[in-house]
């Protein structure tokens, strides 16, 4: 009796389980076809996200930029005259134009100067650089022999007024601007930052000097 019994229990079983096993393979089949809808579209944003990335990094231009002062040696000459140099790379994968290159000091209050390049022999701006060319900007210290020299006067514009000179020459910095509107700001290297501000206090000596001279005259 105990056989009949489990032998019908187990008739009863048997489709339950196969009803179960059946309803558990057509939520998988639907769960896959969710995941692969996500997948589908995870890939199809990536694939925007990709692009946008490349189309911006492709068109946008990207500059290096060195400034600091050197020495040029010319041969045949024993004269090394010290310069200021802005050395501008384009690094892009397109041309780009440079329009102006300036300087910039200041804390809150920003002072701006735009830099003139028009020594014969040297180049000039506008000036367009093709992917990987170089454009080597320089501004001459001694030209007039006095304090008209640029050295001199651009130290005293950059400086007049500061409180403290030593730590505000620190915010000197060099702009160079694009056709399209960019703007590459580089700090300047210490050497010059060094020297226009050993100018400037120069500069502040001589002026109380003579203030005191004419005061006791």
């Amino acid at each position: 009796m105990y056989c009949v019994l489990i032998l019908q229990y187990v008739d009863h079983l048997v489709p339950l389980i196969n009803t179960v096993s059946s309803t558990e393979n057509r939520m998988t089949l639907q769960e896959l076809d969710v995941l692969g809808t996500w997948v589908a579209g995870l890939g199809t944003l990536l694939a925007v996200i990709v692009s946008l990335y490349l189309a911006r990094t492709l068109g946008r231009i990207k500059l290096r930029v060195v400034v600091g002062e050197r020495k040029i040696i010319t041969q045949g000459s024993t004269e090394t005259p010290d310069v200021v140099t802005v050395l501008v790379t384009n690094c892009s994968q397109r041309p780009a134009r440079v329009t102006h290159i300036s300087w910039q000091i200041g804390f809150r209050k920003k002072k701006n100067f735009i830099q003139m390049f028009n020594s014969p022999g040297y180049e000039t701006l506008p000036k367009m650089l093709n992917e990987g060319e170089e454009g080597h900007f320089v501004v001459p210290y001694k030209t007039h022999g006095n304090d008209e020299d640029w050295d001199k006067s651009i130290a005293q514009d950059l400086l007049e007024d500061s409180a403290l000179p030593r730590l505000y020459i620190s915010t000197l910095r060099c702009i160079v601007s694009t056709s399209i509107g960019q703007q590459f700001k580089v700090k300047v290297e210490k050497s010059l930052r060094d020297r226009l501000l050993q100018n400037y206090k120069t500069n502040e000596s001589s002026r109380k000097g003579t203030q005191k001279a004419r005061a006791s005259a």
